[in-house]
């Protein structure tokens, strides 16, 4: 009996020392990012308060007070796949009102300083962390070189689908029926931008268009800076298994050595 438990105990050992090896460290998300206005519309364009919508794009509304909502409280996902979203809460100008909003992106490009797509396209769920770490630091996360001084250039989105919550507000505005906006003729074949500009570092800019209403607001526009927040951390269940391969590990050391 003696015998059988001690083969027992060195099986389990065995088998805790090969899950420590083999266990992945697998982060559930691949970065977070802080998302806030840029600055003044009559500045850096529509939405540089973190979300335009009106009828058209024109001087008229660049910065009228109807058309504007400030982004201070939103948070950017960003998934290994390259998929993202973005939730949080935002104010708008005319009354100081809270309104949530949320977007969801997908089918990522990367896009080289040289105006250029990467030729291997959306990457197969290959982004991760570090990529977007290199990039909020100025550096090709592809090829590792410094384009801090170059400004246009990262990760870009060819789908987006936005919503917001009025939280009861009284409004005109549509809820639901928002999607992407490209406009290749201005520059933006995509609908969604995550660039590095030499001049503001990380920025995020999209643009959206609302076919389903005849209400006045029908396009939008968002510009804002990225701060990297926080990066993926370990999954509870790779911890655990780390945690039971080390323990064998100390066991099995243990056992050696009596």
């Amino acid at each position: 009996m003696q015998k059988r438990n001690s083969q027992i105990k060195q099986s389990i050992l065995k088998l805790s020392a090969v899950m420590c090896l083999l266990v992945p460290l697998h982060a559930s998300a691949a970065v977070k990012l802080s998302l806030s206005g840029i600055g003044d519309p009559s500045v850096y364009g529509f939405g540089a308060k973190g979300l335009f919508l009106g009828g058209h794009f024109s001087s008229n509304t660049l910065n009228h007070q109807y058309t504007n909502w400030s982004w201070s409280d939103v948070e950017m996902t960003i998934e290994e796949n390259g998929n993202a979203s973005i939730s949080g809460n935002m104010t708008r100008d005319y009354n100081n009102e809270s309104w949530g909003v949320n977007i969801a992106l997908s089918d990522i490009e990367f896009r080289r300083s040289s105006g250029n797509y990467k030729a291997d396209g959306n990457f197969g769920g290959n982004v991760g962390q570090q990529t977007f770490l290199d990039l909020a630091s100025g550096i090709n996360p592809f090829t590792g070189t410094d384009r801090s001084q170059q400004s246009g250039w990262g990760f870009e989105w060819k789908n987006l689908s936005l919503t917001l919550d009025k939280n009861g507000n009284n409004s005109s505005v549509p809820e639901t029926g928002w999607e992407g906006f490209a406009m290749p003729d201005m520059g933006h074949p995509l609908v969604a931008e995550l660039h590095y500009d030499g001049d503001t570092g990380l920025t995020f800019e999209a643009w959206y268009k609302n076919p389903t209403t005849d209400s006045w607001y029908d396009v939008g526009d968002t510009k804002t800076l990225a701060t990297v927040k926080s990066a993926g951390v370990p999954e509870p269940a790779s911890m655990l298994l780390l945690s039971l391969g080390l323990l064998g590990l100390r066991a099995k050391k243990r056992h050696l050595t009596n």
